[in-house]
Protein backbone atom coordinates (compact mmCIF):
# COMPACT_ATOMS: atom_id res chain seq x y z
CA UNK A 1 0.00 0.00 0.00
CA UNK A 2 2.98 2.23 0.21
CA UNK A 3 3.47 2.88 -3.53
CA UNK A 4 0.42 4.37 -4.56
CA UNK A 5 -0.68 7.23 -6.50
CA UNK A 6 -0.79 10.46 -4.53
CA UNK A 7 -4.48 11.21 -5.36
CA UNK A 8 -5.36 7.14 -4.31
CA UNK A 9 -7.48 7.31 -1.64
CA UNK A 10 -6.22 4.32 0.68
CA UNK A 11 -8.83 5.22 3.22
CA UNK A 12 -11.91 4.36 1.08
CA UNK A 13 -10.00 1.65 -0.47
CA UNK A 14 -9.35 0.16 3.01
CA UNK A 15 -13.40 0.28 4.23
CA UNK A 16 -14.12 -1.02 1.17
CA UNK A 17 -12.34 -4.17 2.03
CA UNK A 18 -13.44 -4.61 5.49
CA UNK A 19 -16.88 -4.40 3.92
CA UNK A 20 -15.89 -7.29 1.42
CA UNK A 21 -14.29 -9.07 4.58
CA UNK A 22 -17.98 -9.30 6.44
CA UNK A 23 -19.86 -10.71 3.12
CA UNK A 24 -20.33 -14.41 4.96
CA UNK A 25 -23.42 -11.79 7.02
CA UNK A 26 -25.06 -10.87 4.08
CA UNK A 27 -25.64 -14.07 1.63
CA UNK A 28 -24.71 -14.75 -2.02
CA UNK A 29 -22.81 -12.97 -4.04
CA UNK A 30 -23.97 -11.40 -7.29
CA UNK A 31 -21.49 -12.37 -9.78
CA UNK A 32 -21.50 -11.10 -14.17
CA UNK A 33 -19.02 -9.98 -16.63
CA UNK A 34 -19.06 -7.05 -17.83
CA UNK A 35 -17.40 -6.04 -21.53
CA UNK A 36 -14.08 -4.18 -21.59
CA UNK A 37 -13.63 -2.48 -23.87
CA UNK A 38 -9.17 -1.39 -25.00
CA UNK A 39 -9.24 1.46 -27.06
CA UNK A 40 -5.44 1.99 -26.74
CA UNK A 41 -2.39 0.59 -28.84
CA UNK A 42 -0.83 -1.09 -26.02
CA UNK A 43 -2.03 -4.12 -23.76
CA UNK A 44 -4.09 -3.41 -20.61
CA UNK A 45 -4.23 -5.42 -17.41
CA UNK A 46 -6.45 -5.30 -15.05
CA UNK A 47 -5.87 -6.83 -11.53
CA UNK A 48 -8.40 -8.26 -9.48
CA UNK A 49 -10.17 -6.12 -6.77
CA UNK A 50 -10.22 -3.52 -9.10
CA UNK A 51 -13.84 -1.98 -7.71
CA UNK A 52 -17.22 -0.74 -10.54
CA UNK A 53 -20.36 1.28 -9.45
CA UNK A 54 -23.40 0.71 -11.26
CA UNK A 55 -25.62 3.41 -12.95
CA UNK A 56 -29.00 2.24 -11.67
CA UNK A 57 -32.94 3.53 -11.74
CA UNK A 58 -34.25 5.30 -14.54
CA UNK A 59 -31.82 8.31 -14.33
CA UNK A 60 -28.86 6.37 -13.98
CA UNK A 61 -27.53 7.22 -11.09
CA UNK A 62 -24.12 5.87 -9.45
CA UNK A 63 -25.20 3.51 -6.71
CA UNK A 64 -22.23 3.93 -4.37
CA UNK A 65 -24.19 0.98 -2.09
CA UNK A 66 -24.17 -1.84 -4.63
CA UNK A 67 -19.86 -1.77 -5.06
CA UNK A 68 -18.84 -4.35 -7.55
CA UNK A 69 -15.01 -5.37 -8.15
CA UNK A 70 -13.31 -7.50 -10.66
CA UNK A 71 -12.58 -11.49 -9.66
CA UNK A 72 -9.63 -13.07 -9.81
CA UNK A 73 -8.65 -14.18 -13.66
CA UNK A 74 -9.06 -18.02 -13.04
CA UNK A 75 -6.21 -18.40 -16.23
CA UNK A 76 -3.73 -16.33 -14.37
CA UNK A 77 -3.86 -16.99 -10.54
CA UNK A 78 -1.41 -18.76 -8.72
CA UNK A 79 -1.55 -20.06 -5.46
CA UNK A 80 -2.29 -18.50 -2.27
CA UNK A 81 -4.15 -15.53 -4.14
CA UNK A 82 -1.08 -14.32 -6.77
CA UNK A 83 -1.69 -12.85 -9.70
CA UNK A 84 -5.25 -13.25 -11.15
CA UNK A 85 -4.76 -10.31 -13.49
CA UNK A 86 -6.95 -9.80 -16.60
CA UNK A 87 -5.15 -8.63 -19.86
CA UNK A 88 -6.67 -6.96 -22.44
CA UNK A 89 -4.90 -6.83 -25.86
CA UNK A 90 -4.04 -3.84 -27.84
CA UNK A 91 -7.34 -2.15 -29.55
CA UNK A 92 -9.28 -4.42 -28.64
CA UNK A 93 -12.12 -6.11 -25.83
CA UNK A 94 -12.88 -8.44 -23.25
CA UNK A 95 -15.62 -9.87 -20.88
CA UNK A 96 -13.93 -9.34 -17.56
CA UNK A 97 -15.76 -11.25 -14.20
CA UNK A 98 -16.97 -9.20 -11.37
CA UNK A 99 -18.87 -9.85 -8.06
CA UNK A 100 -20.22 -7.55 -5.73
CA UNK A 101 -18.57 -6.74 -2.79
CA UNK A 102 -21.51 -7.60 -0.51
CA UNK A 103 -24.19 -10.33 -0.97
CA UNK A 104 -27.89 -10.14 -1.18
CA UNK A 105 -30.47 -10.15 -3.48
CA UNK A 106 -29.77 -6.75 -4.29
CA UNK A 107 -27.30 -6.61 -6.63
CA UNK A 108 -29.12 -8.90 -8.83
CA UNK A 109 -28.73 -6.31 -12.40
CA UNK A 110 -29.99 -6.36 -15.36
CA UNK A 111 -27.86 -6.83 -18.67
CA UNK A 112 -26.65 -4.18 -20.44
CA UNK A 113 -26.37 -2.19 -16.63
CA UNK A 114 -23.56 0.54 -17.18
CA UNK A 115 -20.91 -0.03 -14.77
CA UNK A 116 -18.02 2.86 -13.96
CA UNK A 117 -14.80 2.30 -12.27
CA UNK A 118 -14.15 4.01 -9.33
CA UNK A 119 -11.63 4.86 -9.38
CA UNK A 120 -11.13 5.22 -12.98
CA UNK A 121 -8.44 2.93 -14.87
CA UNK A 122 -5.45 4.41 -16.46
CA UNK A 123 -6.09 3.83 -20.05
CA UNK A 124 -9.44 2.35 -20.11
CA UNK A 125 -13.10 4.36 -20.74
CA UNK A 126 -14.87 5.31 -17.73
CA UNK A 127 -17.50 2.83 -18.54
CA UNK A 128 -18.03 -1.02 -19.04
CA UNK A 129 -21.55 -2.44 -19.74
CA UNK A 130 -22.86 -5.57 -18.12
CA UNK A 131 -22.92 -7.99 -20.88
CA UNK A 132 -25.57 -10.63 -18.83
CA UNK A 133 -27.99 -10.16 -15.87
CA UNK A 134 -27.17 -11.22 -12.54
CA UNK A 135 -29.38 -13.57 -10.94
CA UNK A 136 -27.46 -15.38 -8.40
CA UNK A 137 -27.12 -13.35 -5.75
CA UNK A 138 -29.24 -13.95 -2.99
CA UNK A 139 -30.47 -12.90 0.86
CA UNK A 140 -28.57 -14.30 3.55
CA UNK A 141 -31.67 -16.84 4.60
CA UNK A 142 -31.06 -16.81 8.34
CA UNK A 143 -30.78 -14.07 11.24
CA UNK A 144 -28.51 -12.41 11.83
CA UNK A 145 -28.48 -10.96 8.28
CA UNK A 146 -26.80 -7.80 7.04
CA UNK A 147 -28.73 -6.51 4.38
CA UNK A 148 -26.83 -3.62 3.63
CA UNK A 149 -22.99 -2.06 4.71
CA UNK A 150 -21.75 1.68 3.08
CA UNK A 151 -18.98 3.96 4.09
CA UNK A 152 -20.38 6.97 5.26
CA UNK A 153 -19.28 9.88 6.66
CA UNK A 154 -20.63 9.95 10.18
CA UNK A 155 -23.85 8.24 12.55
CA UNK A 156 -25.92 10.88 14.06
CA UNK A 157 -27.37 9.53 17.02
CA UNK A 158 -29.62 12.33 16.75
CA UNK A 159 -30.96 10.85 13.47
CA UNK A 160 -30.97 7.48 12.82
CA UNK A 161 -33.13 7.23 10.48
CA UNK A 162 -32.36 10.13 8.13
CA UNK A 163 -28.76 8.50 8.34
CA UNK A 164 -30.32 5.40 6.97
CA UNK A 165 -32.15 6.51 4.31
CA UNK A 166 -29.19 8.72 2.87
CA UNK A 167 -27.10 5.90 2.76
CA UNK A 168 -29.95 3.74 1.13
CA UNK A 169 -29.45 1.27 4.41
CA UNK A 170 -32.50 -0.59 5.18
CA UNK A 171 -31.94 -2.33 8.93
CA UNK A 172 -30.48 -4.82 9.30
CA UNK A 173 -27.95 -2.63 7.91
CA UNK A 174 -24.61 -0.51 8.70
CA UNK A 175 -22.10 2.17 8.62
CA UNK A 176 -18.84 2.29 8.33
CA UNK A 177 -17.01 5.27 9.47
CA UNK A 178 -13.13 6.66 9.35
CA UNK A 179 -12.48 8.09 12.64
CA UNK A 180 -9.07 9.31 12.15
CA UNK A 181 -5.35 8.69 11.69
CA UNK A 182 -2.81 8.05 14.28
CA UNK A 183 0.81 7.16 14.79
CA UNK A 184 0.63 3.22 14.98
CA UNK A 185 2.62 3.21 18.72
CA UNK A 186 0.89 6.51 19.65
CA UNK A 187 2.79 9.92 20.27
CA UNK A 188 6.76 9.22 20.72
CA UNK A 189 9.14 11.65 21.81
CA UNK A 190 12.38 12.23 20.00
CA UNK A 191 13.55 13.47 16.91
CA UNK A 192 13.70 9.48 15.38
CA UNK A 193 9.79 9.28 16.04
CA UNK A 194 11.09 5.96 17.74
CA UNK A 195 8.81 2.76 16.42
CA UNK A 196 6.31 4.65 14.57
CA UNK A 197 9.26 5.29 11.94
CA UNK A 198 10.53 2.53 9.26
CA UNK A 199 13.45 4.73 7.85
CA UNK A 200 14.11 7.93 6.18
CA UNK A 201 11.12 8.18 3.85
CA UNK A 202 8.57 5.60 5.69
CA UNK A 203 6.39 5.96 8.75
CA UNK A 204 3.42 3.72 10.10
CA UNK A 205 0.29 4.80 10.86
CA UNK A 206 -2.75 3.89 12.25
CA UNK A 207 -6.29 4.36 10.44
CA UNK A 208 -8.80 3.76 12.87
CA UNK A 209 -12.33 3.20 11.41
CA UNK A 210 -16.12 2.34 13.31
CA UNK A 211 -18.86 0.34 11.84
CA UNK A 212 -22.87 1.10 13.08
CA UNK A 213 -24.73 -1.63 13.22
CA UNK A 214 -28.70 -0.78 13.46
CA UNK A 215 -31.36 -3.43 13.62
CA UNK A 216 -34.96 -2.73 13.76
CA UNK A 217 -37.00 -5.72 14.48
CA UNK A 218 -40.22 -4.88 15.69
CA UNK A 219 -41.10 -7.91 17.18
CA UNK A 220 -39.77 -7.70 20.93
CA UNK A 221 -36.67 -6.00 22.39
CA UNK A 222 -35.06 -9.75 23.31
CA UNK A 223 -35.12 -9.80 19.19
CA UNK A 224 -33.96 -6.57 18.29
CA UNK A 225 -30.92 -6.87 20.83
CA UNK A 226 -30.28 -10.23 19.62
CA UNK A 227 -29.89 -9.58 16.44
CA UNK A 228 -27.65 -6.62 16.74
CA UNK A 229 -25.24 -8.50 19.31
CA UNK A 230 -24.83 -11.19 17.04
CA UNK A 231 -23.67 -9.37 13.54
CA UNK A 232 -21.19 -7.23 16.18
CA UNK A 233 -19.74 -10.41 17.28
CA UNK A 234 -19.85 -12.46 13.83
CA UNK A 235 -18.07 -9.26 12.41
CA UNK A 236 -15.47 -9.43 15.20
CA UNK A 237 -14.79 -13.14 14.50
CA UNK A 238 -14.73 -12.11 10.33
CA UNK A 239 -12.24 -9.18 11.30
CA UNK A 240 -9.78 -9.51 14.68
CA UNK A 241 -6.57 -10.18 13.70
CA UNK A 242 -6.59 -10.67 9.66
CA UNK A 243 -3.96 -9.59 7.73
CA UNK A 244 -5.23 -10.18 4.31
CA UNK A 245 -8.87 -10.64 3.55
CA UNK A 246 -10.74 -13.65 1.98
CA UNK A 247 -10.32 -12.00 -1.16
CA UNK A 248 -6.82 -10.95 -1.08
CA UNK A 249 -7.01 -7.66 -0.52
CA UNK A 250 -4.21 -6.53 2.22
CA UNK A 251 -5.34 -4.74 5.37
CA UNK A 252 -2.58 -4.21 7.22
CA UNK A 253 1.57 -3.18 6.22
CA UNK A 254 2.01 -4.03 9.86
CA UNK A 255 0.69 -6.56 12.48
CA UNK A 256 -3.00 -7.13 12.07
CA UNK A 257 -6.41 -5.64 12.07
CA UNK A 258 -6.81 -4.91 16.04
CA UNK A 259 -10.39 -4.70 17.43
CA UNK A 260 -10.44 -1.67 19.94
CA UNK A 261 -13.90 -2.01 21.99
CA UNK A 262 -17.43 -2.98 21.17
CA UNK A 263 -20.43 -1.37 22.44
CA UNK A 264 -24.23 -0.32 22.32
CA UNK A 265 -24.42 2.86 20.46
CA UNK A 266 -27.70 3.96 21.17
CA UNK A 267 -31.26 3.10 22.08
CA UNK A 268 -34.12 4.28 20.21
CA UNK A 269 -37.86 3.83 19.36
CA UNK A 270 -37.13 1.98 16.36
CA UNK A 271 -33.48 1.04 16.25
CA UNK A 272 -31.39 -0.12 18.46
CA UNK A 273 -27.68 0.30 17.35
CA UNK A 274 -24.31 -1.32 17.72
CA UNK A 275 -20.53 -0.22 17.32
CA UNK A 276 -17.46 -2.21 16.80
CA UNK A 277 -14.20 -0.54 16.47
CA UNK A 278 -10.79 -1.06 14.77
CA UNK A 279 -7.80 -0.16 13.68
CA UNK A 280 -5.45 -1.29 11.42
CA UNK A 281 -1.61 -0.10 10.67
CA UNK A 282 -0.43 1.02 7.31
CA UNK A 283 2.82 2.34 5.80
CA UNK A 284 3.02 5.81 4.51
CA UNK A 285 5.46 6.63 2.21
CA UNK A 286 7.31 10.40 1.66
CA UNK A 287 6.58 11.46 -1.75
CA UNK A 288 10.10 12.58 -2.68
CA UNK A 289 10.89 14.78 -5.87
CA UNK A 290 14.30 15.72 -5.00
CA UNK A 291 16.54 15.87 -7.83
CA UNK A 292 20.57 15.38 -7.04
CA UNK A 293 24.01 16.19 -9.05
CA UNK A 294 25.61 13.23 -10.57
CA UNK A 295 27.95 11.62 -8.99
CA UNK A 296 30.79 11.06 -11.47
CA UNK A 297 34.24 10.45 -9.91
CA UNK A 298 35.58 9.58 -6.29
CA UNK A 299 39.81 11.75 -5.60
CA UNK A 300 40.49 9.39 -3.00
CA UNK A 301 44.30 11.50 -1.23
CA UNK A 302 46.22 9.43 1.67
CA UNK A 303 49.29 10.09 2.92
CA UNK A 304 51.67 9.55 6.30
CA UNK A 305 52.52 12.96 8.10
CA UNK A 306 56.24 13.85 8.14
CA UNK A 307 58.52 13.00 11.46
CA UNK A 308 60.45 15.45 13.34
CA UNK A 309 64.47 15.90 12.17
CA UNK A 310 66.34 14.73 11.23
CA UNK A 311 64.25 12.52 10.19
CA UNK A 312 62.29 13.33 6.62
CA UNK A 313 59.82 15.83 7.72
CA UNK A 314 57.79 15.94 4.33
CA UNK A 315 54.50 14.08 4.53
CA UNK A 316 54.88 10.66 2.12
CA UNK A 317 51.85 10.57 -0.06
CA UNK A 318 50.71 6.86 0.09
CA UNK A 319 47.58 7.35 -2.12
CA UNK A 320 46.09 10.01 -4.76
CA UNK A 321 43.83 8.79 -7.35
CA UNK A 322 40.69 9.72 -9.19
CA UNK A 323 37.87 6.90 -9.91
CA UNK A 324 35.11 7.31 -12.01
CA UNK A 325 31.72 6.35 -10.10
CA UNK A 326 30.19 3.79 -11.16
CA UNK A 327 34.04 2.56 -11.39
CA UNK A 328 34.48 0.87 -15.12
CA UNK A 329 36.04 -2.32 -15.82
CA UNK A 330 39.08 -3.75 -14.06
Amino acid sequence: MADVPIDHDVIEQLARAVIGQLSPLSGTRGTGRVLVVNDSADEISISKNMYLLPNVGALGELADDLVFKTQPNPDTLAEHGVGGDWTIPANDELEVSIWSNLGGARHNLPAGTVFRWDPPLTGLGATCELVDAITDAANKPDLPRLDALVYYEDLDSARIAKDLAAGRITAPGGFIIWEGSTPAEGRTAGTNQGSTRADTERRFFAENYRIFFAVSDVSSDRVRRGGGLRLLQGATRLLSDQQVTTDFEQLTGLGALEITGRSRFIRGERHYVYQLAFRMNRVLRRLDTRSFIPWLQTHIVASAPGREAPEPTTPFVMADVTDPNPPGPP
